[in-house]
């Protein structure tokens, strides 16, 4: 593929060659997003580079540096997103290529990476795979398009008659098709999670290792399912696995190394492009919720909620891999998985998704004749939790709020109920301020040294008792009082209720009949309950 065959390819989308004119001719050799400035790392002549420059947007001569190094290191050419964050390319950058007859073509803000991507990467890879295809081949996906890694895996699995999932280097599931089922290597489907297999640390190690030759397939047999395992590539080294599993030997050797390579290639253009969009929508949305909060934005006839999304696999959702090898943040895989997540809740306008120390929140913006309740939209979330890739997660709900400069305060409301909800109801994953919010004033009423006391005066003869006593003592209360409820929550009889409740009467020294003891006793427990 040359300059003129990229140009050709693209001419619906409107790009424009603005320089370069003479260099037609020049081979593209590779196509690369570029996500980081440090271009002498990874720049191989040949390489035709993509990017919005939104990585250093505000800073001009590092944009020239870059153009600079793409030159010297003898690169095809570069593709300029103009609009989003860069409005205009310096004089001295066009000055620069002008001199070095240097191809730069310019993509309009509104056309997505996947856009020219896909075609393009059809045309490279046609070029480097045999036109001789058989037509078991999946050659007809080349010029497929899809907006998402997962349509694409859905495709590829149907076609193939095969479970599909992507892993990271580390073995953390990124994504997935459908049916993703029990195979020996991986046991869930959860965003992240690590596969079930013993030792896959090492077997992973094992595939890197083989892989140095950049051999494309290898079979595995783990669990009764037969694998096909897909590096891809990132600058010459694995950075992901591909793993087809079949459920039986023949299926799997049909794919051959021909098919592997169209479909690791179309993925990694599909799975690079979708980053960069979500990178890009990232700051979009950062920026607008930046205005939100000076301005106070907001029409009258609006509601807004706000929700805080936590994950016992939190500490990945951040991580970040060497830039060289994988130049993104796990945020923008969760951030995903949120957003599908968020367009399943009817009655939502729109809704802006951003992080605040290493955490995921979402704020909700409703109309006011079609806002939901927080009940609502507590079962809601409950329902669509269920068997979805993030399911592990906890979210915390705000009350309903109608100023956006209140976003920052709702911020630590959500924050505090998250952490309550988690202390007082451990077997729940949602968890609503109307709810949970009273607790605030417990827990500072908790810190207090003369509620201490209280509390301790009031309790302390059961803290040497048999630890069931203050069981019952709980459930009891939390039934209203009802002794045959009490015993069929704690699988006891009757009689052995009655035996415990006398007994406590005797230590506590008080009745439990009368609502007002009662009461003071369930204010003393919760606080005790957030010591």
């Amino acid at each position: 593929m040359i300059i003129s065959d990229v140009l050709e390819v693209s001419k619906e989308l409107n790009t424009q060659l603005v320089t370069g004119h003479r260099s037609l001719l020049r081979p593209v050799l590779t196509i690369e997003v570029m996500e980081v400035p440090e271009v002498e790392n990874w720049v191989t002549q040949g390489v035709l580079v993509i990017t919005s420059f939104y990585s250093v947007r505000k800073q001009p001569d590092e944009q020239y540096r870059i153009v600079k190094a793409l030159i010297h290191k003898k690169a095809a050419g570069i593709i300029v997103k103009l609009g989003k964050f860069v409005s205009r390319l310096s004089d001295e950058i066009i000055a620069v290529a002008q001199q070095h007859d240097f191809p730069i073509i310019i993509l309009p803000r509104d056309v997505p990476y996947i856009s020219v991507l896909t075609p393009l990467q059809s045309m490279l890879h046609a070029e480097q795979i045999s036109t001789s295809k058989s037509e078991t081949t999946l050659a007809h996906f080349e010029n497929k398009s899809y907006f998402t890694v997962e349509e694409a895996l859905n495709d590829f699995a149907t076609y193939l008659s095969c479970t599909m999932y992507l892993e990271d280097i580390e073995g953390r599931l990124l994504s997935c098709s459908q049916d993703v089922q029990k195979d020996g290597w991986r046991e869930s489907r959860l965003l992240f999670s690590a596969p079930s297999y013993t030792g896959y640390k090492e077997k992973i190690n094992e595939w890197v290792k083989q892989y140095e030759d950049h051999s494309f397939v290898m079979t595995e047999y783990l669990g009764h399912k037969w694998h096909v395992i897909v590096p891809l590539f990132r600058k010459g080294i694995p950075f992901m696995f591909l793993h087809f599993v079949y459920n039986n030997k023949l299926l799997s050797e049909e794919m051959d190394e021909q098919n592997s390579i169209i479909v690791k290639n179309k993925l990694y253009m599909i799975l690079m492009g979708e980053i960069v969009e979500w990178q890009q929508e990232r700051m979009s949305q950062d920026e607008e919720l930046r205005r939100f909060s000076i301005t106070g934005a907001g029409a009258s006839n609006t509601s807004y909620v706000l929700l805080f999304f936590q994950r016992e696999l939190n500490q990945f959702i951040n991580e970040t891999i060497d830039a060289f090898h994988f130049p993104t943040d796990y945020s923008c895989f969760f951030r995903k998985e949120v957003s599908q997540f968020m367009n399943r809740i009817p009655k939502v306008q729109r809704y802006l998704i951003f992080e605040r120390n290493m955490n995921v929140y979402v704020l909700l913006h409703f109309t006011t004749q079609q806002s939901s309740s927080t009940l609502e939209l507590r079962n809601l979330l409950t329902q669509y939790l269920t068997n979805s890739p993030i399911e592990d997660s906890y979210i915390a709900i705000s009350s309903m709020f109608a100023r956006l400069e209140e976003v920052e305060e709702k911020v630590g409301a959500v924050t505090k109920i998250m952490g309550i909800g988690k202390k007082m109801h451990e077997q729940e994953r949602i968890f609503s301020y109307n709810k949970l919010g009273i607790y605030e004033f417990f827990i500072e009423l908790s810190t207090q040294p003369q509620v201490q006391e209280y509390v301790n005066s009031i309790l302390s003869p059961l803290s040497q008792a048999d630890s069931n006593l203050r069981e019952t003592l709980v459930v009891y209360l939390m039934e209203n009082g009802n002794a045959s409820r009490a015993a069929e929550k704690l699988f006891v009889s009757r009689r052995t209720i009655t035996y415990r409740l006398q007994k406590i009467k005797e230590l506590l020294g008080t009745d439990l009949d009368d609502p007002e003891n009662r009461f003071v006793l369930q204010f003393c427990l919760k606080i005790k309950q957030l010591d």
